[in-house]
């Protein structure tokens, strides 16, 4: 009698341990739940957004006031490295370089790849246009820079070392960016937006064309002429 209750005790435990035994959650015990490998694109663009803006129109090396220094538009007496060009060096830029690639433009390309191909130009619009003004201001910066090759390095055919096109042709393609996001834009099929994850403009498409149309008059401006003498 015994002997018959061990053995129903250990059918029973058996019974309950593949019962209890959750396959799916065998797959996914490994996983970071504090380190996801995907988001939303809100959030993603939200933060390039911020990146962007602070990078090249606030306190950091090459906002407005960095290269007012180094063109000797404006001096300075306690700390004169910019207008010296003691900061032009890689040690100093290489930072704004790759960081701009890493961080903004990575973010805002990763939104561009999953919104596009669900078929939401509301999400991937925008994103081509910020992700437009941000190269446009690397091109002026650096020249002839990745462009065509860049931002595809966790791609299925990954470009690790990719080439610097002429800033010419960055500025031809940039320009093709821009009228293919404000034609995008244009009455969609599909009407999801980022909404208030924009801060710009809430997903108005409206306004976001606006700002395409804004930065191709922009970037189609003939540069000054240089001061002789």
């Amino acid at each position: 009698m015994r002997h018959t209750l061990r053995l129903a005790g250990i059918g029973a435990l058996l019974a309950l341990g593949v019962s209890a035994c959750d396959s799916n959650k065998l797959t996914t015990i490994n996983q970071d739940p504090n380190n996801p490998t995907s988001a939303p694109p809100g959030p993603v663009f939200t933060n390039a957004a911020r990146v962007a803006v602070a990078r090249w129109l606030g306190a950091g090396a090459m906002d407005l006031r960095g290269p007012e220094f180094t063109t000797q538009h404006l001096a300075e007496v306690q700390y004169p490295d910019e207008d010296a060009y003691r900061r032009v060096g890689p040690a100093d830029t290489d930072g704004s370089f790759i960081g701009a690639y890493s961080a903004e433009l990575k973010n805002l390309q990763a939104v561009i790849d999953v919104t596009k191909a669900n078929g939401q130009p509301l999400l991937w619009g925008p994103a081509t246009v910020l992700r437009s003004l941000v190269f446009s201001y690397i091109t002026d910066v650096w020249g002839d820079v990745p462009y065509s090759q860049a931002l595809q390095g966790d791609a299925t055919s990954a470009v690790i070392s990719p080439a610097y096109d002429r800033q010419q042709d960055i500025y031809a393609a940039i320009f093709q960016a821009l009228d293919s996001a404000a034609n995008a834009m244009t009455a969609p099929a599909n009407p999801a937006s980022l909404g208030k994850a924009d801060p710009f403009y809430a997903g108005n498409a409206l306004k976001w064309q606006k700002f395409a149309n804004s930065i191709r008059a922009r970037l189609a401006m003939p540069p000054s002429p240089r001061p002789e003498g």
